[in-house]
């Protein structure tokens, strides 16, 4: 694959589109397109809802990626919602809504990176609207349903398999912070 590079001053929405595509097309991101993003594609940052849904499309098309794709991902993506939305430095639920449109399918993220998104927005976001927790909570019980820490397959889900309702939201969110899971 020929990779575009895109010139020092940032690139036109065509050049963007087509570097984009070749990406996509390669169905993988390397340590040198992330390295392309962050210095000249997106040099500011992600600063428009259309840019964020970019490297979304980015991270759905190409399964194969590299450490530095993650990182890049989460922070840029939890920049931009905590530094460029209002609230600033926190989500609120129209915030939330839009993000979970974004990168969630049947109401579940579809990657890891998603859900550490999500994790890193909730780290560093106050306020944290409650649409919000509830989001991560949701991502929280699927994964922990789905995905047995210890390997074993899960019982049918029935009422032993289901939290309680009387648990409280804030016991579990700690227990997400402690878990080597979901560190």
């Amino acid at each position: 694959m020929t990779i575009h590079e895109p010139n020092d001053a940032g690139v036109s929405a065509q050049n963007l589109s087509s570097y984009v595509t070749e990406t996509i097309n390669s169905r993988s991101i390397t340590a040198k397109d992330v390295e392309n993003f962050r210095l000249r594609v997106f040099p500011d940052g992600i600063l428009t809802q259309k840019q964020a849904a970019t490297l979304v499309a980015l991270e759905i098309a190409c399964p194969k990626s590299s450490p530095e794709w993650t990182d890049y991902y989460v922070t840029s993506l939890a920049d931009f919602v905590l530094c460029r939305l209002e609230p600033y430095g926190g989500i609120n639920e129209a915030n939330t809504d839009w993000l979970k449109r974004l990168i969630t399918q049947n109401g579940l993220v579809r990657t890891s990176n998603e859900f550490s998104l999500l994790k890193s927005i909730l780290k560093r976001a106050v306020p944290a609207d409650t649409s919000f927790c509830v989001l991560v909570l949701e991502q929280l019980h699927h994964a922990m349903m789905d995905f047995p820490m210890d390997g074993k397959p899960m019982p049918d889900r029935d009422d032993e398999c289901v939290p309680s309702q009387q648990s409280n939201s804030m016991d579990v969110l700690e227990k997400l912070n402690e878990s080597p899971m979901f560190i």
